[in-house]
């Protein structure tokens, strides 16, 4: 498993709606084991690998969190909105990246600055974004170098940390996309006769998980896996109690819940402890906020479960996570794919 081939989806952009250069680094990745493979209207992009009478869908969501330029001062002050959920607290004063029809350009995110910060009132309400700005230095000239529309994105990368811990930009769900080329990649080399899988890194799923539902009409799966990530808890003040106990290093997690299958659920787990890898219980009282939600109900329904890599700080300028957890959800869904023999 490639660290690097991780990074190079880190690299490039790939906000909402604008998935387009991600998607033509996916496409050429998964090319290499594949013949069968199509994109649709909303780019999402799928191949085949397989002809067995069980379909099985794989999804990832290709799509970052990130902003969008919505208009430019004359004197040079760009305003924009957030393309995903972004809490504005986080923003400011992050350095940002626009991604112009002229190349990348680099930027801060700005606020009315304060001066004595030991005399000055405490903030109750956070800042509204109308009230931040990206400070590209053009001054008057802001206008001829930007234009609205123009995606933006934290301006981090990937690196790596002590304990296999990684620092990376979009890990969600750019962890999700690089675990699906490796299944396809390991498929591909001991394919299931019974199975016929179907691997899609699906669009738009941080604006509500538009592309998923055309994509799996297209497909009509009996089995659907969706790979994500999951927000962990092992942070000082979360609220275990009310939004579960999920930790870096302890393995994937495996949703459990009203809108996912429970037989998936009890073959997932048992043959995790069959193989001894490790992994973690999602509680989910309501809807996941993945693909799966609109997946499961697609045509005539398909059997939905969500297996997701824990991650600190969802929706961040960079998130936190454990490269054995990548391994491992790589790992337990492989093992799914190639132990299905007959239908649940």
């Amino acid at each position: 498993m490639s660290q690097e081939l991780f990074k190079k989806l880190v690299d490039i952009p790939s906000t909402s709606g604008n998935e387009s250069l991600f998607q033509q680094l996916v496409a050429k990745e998964f090319s290499q084991y594949s013949q069968v493979k199509f994109a649709d209207i909303l780019n999402n992009f799928t191949v085949q690998v397989g002809e067995g009478p069980e379909k099985v869908l794989i999804t990832a969501h290709a799509d970052e969190v990130g902003f969008i330029v919505t208009y430019i001062s004359d004197d040079g002050f760009i305003y924009f909105q957030p393309v995903g959920g972004i809490d504005p607290d986080i923003a400011v004063g992050q350095v940002v990246t626009i991604a112009t029809s002229n190349g990348p350009v680099s930027g801060i995110i700005g606020r009315e600055e304060v001066w004595d910060t030991a005399s000055a009132e405490p903030q109750e309400n956070i800042i509204p974004y109308k009230d931040l700005w990206i400070d590209i230095g053009a001054n008057n000239k802001a206008a001829e170098i930007v234009s609205i529309g123009d995606p933006v994105i934290y301006d981090m990368g990937m690196r790596t940390l002590p304990d296999s811990y990684i620092l990376a930009r979009g890990a969600d769900d750019k962890l999700g996309v690089y675990a699906l080329l490796e299944l396809i990649k390991s498929f591909a080399k001991q394919p299931n006769p019974q199975v016929s899988l179907f691997a899609v890194t699906t669009t738009q799923e941080e604006i509500g998980s538009r592309g998923a539902q055309p994509a799996v009409n297209k497909i009509a799966p009996k089995y659907s896996i969706i790979i994500d990530t999951i927000a962990a808890t092992d942070v000082p003040i979360a609220d275990k109690e009310e939004i579960g106990d999920i930790k870096l290093g302890l393995g994937p997690t495996i949703s459990r819940g009203s809108n996912t299958n429970t037989d998936l659920f009890v073959i997932l787990k048992e043959i995790a402890k069959r193989e001894g890898i490790p992994f973690q219980v999602d509680a989910e009282a309501g809807p996941t906020s993945t693909d799966a939600d609109p997946i499961q109900i697609s045509g005539i329904g398909t059997a939905t479960i969500v297996v997701s890599i824990p991650v600190r700080y969802t929706h961040f300028p960079a998130e936190i996570f454990s490269w054995d957890d990548v391994e491992n959800c790589i790992k337990l869904v492989d093992l799914f794919l190639k132990s299905l023999r007959a239908s649940i």
